[in-house]
């Protein structure tokens, strides 16, 4: 049987009905969510640490796949020493979200307070293999491994990973900082060297190279470093004044 135009239009205004009050649910939920989220940072900033838990732990419910929130609850767990419960939030994180690098680092924390140092370090580990050229993680974790006398764990990670590609420049970087941090200076003066080989973009590698020679008492190497740095990244500032500061000391500038 054919609808008249009357039931046509009955039938199109209902689905509009439908329509804007499905938009209307959705835009209450999304107004309520952005306020507890809001809330909710509001008691982390303050240091407010068990309210925080509590909101983060009803935005969970509403949106249990958001990798923020996760983080935040992670983060609010271990600073009031539940750190069970935060490795088990934490390790949901990276089981989901493999490429969330804040998630290793936060959980590696967890675990090395728990007591669970080898677990800490399988975890950088693989954070290594999979953020290899992330030159933020290597202070972060070389400090935390740092502290456990384990520092040697970060740089068999960036060895290893060196051994698969030996052609990505950063990686070569990121051994080098770890391997100055262990005090072996002359094994980072050549990876830094071999960083800069392979045309490494960040300066940072004729920053930490001229200061390696200048440990070794080699200031003119230091120099033409310094001014290869600067050459390629004239907009360098740091570079321009460890030159300034070199040719100060050698009284080559007044």
């Amino acid at each position: 049987m054919l609808e008249t135009p009357q039931q046509i239009y009955l039938i199109a205004v209902a689905v509009v009905v439908v329509i804007f009050a499905v938009l209307a649910y959705l835009l209450q939920k999304t107004v309520v969510t952005s306020s507890l989220f809001q809330k909710g940072v509001s008691f982390y900033q303050q240091q407010d640490y068990p309210n925080a838990e509590v909101v983060f732990r009803q935005l969970i419910k509403r949106q249990s796949t958001n990798d923020m929130i996760s983080l935040l609850l992670g983060k609010v767990l271990v600073e009031q020493g539940k750190f069970e419960e935060a490795i088990s939030v934490l390790q949901g994180l990276v089981n989901r979200s493999p490429k969330n690098v804040d998630g290793y680092l936060r959980l590696g924390e967890a675990l090395i307070q728990q007591g669970q140092l080898e677990e800490a370090i399988a975890v950088y580990r693989e954070l290594i293999r999979r953020a290899p050229q992330n030159t933020e993680i290597t202070w972060q974790i070389g400090t935390n491994l740092a502290k456990e006398d384990r520092l040697e764990e970060v740089i068999a990670g960036y060895r290893e990973v060196v051994q698969e590609n030996p052609q990505q420049a950063v990686v070569h970087l990121n051994l080098a900082n770890v391997l100055m941090a262990q005090g072996d200076v002359e094994a980072a003066i050549g990876e830094y060297q071999e960083a800069i080989r392979l045309k490494v973009k960040q300066p940072d590698a004729y920053w930490y190279l001229g200061e390696a020679l200048n440990q070794q008492g080699k200031p003119d190497e230091a120099l033409a470093v310094w001014r290869e740095g600067v050459k390629l990244n004239p907009n360098d500032t740091v570079g321009m004044s460890k030159i300034k500061l070199a040719l100060t000391e050698e009284g080559k500038l007044g």
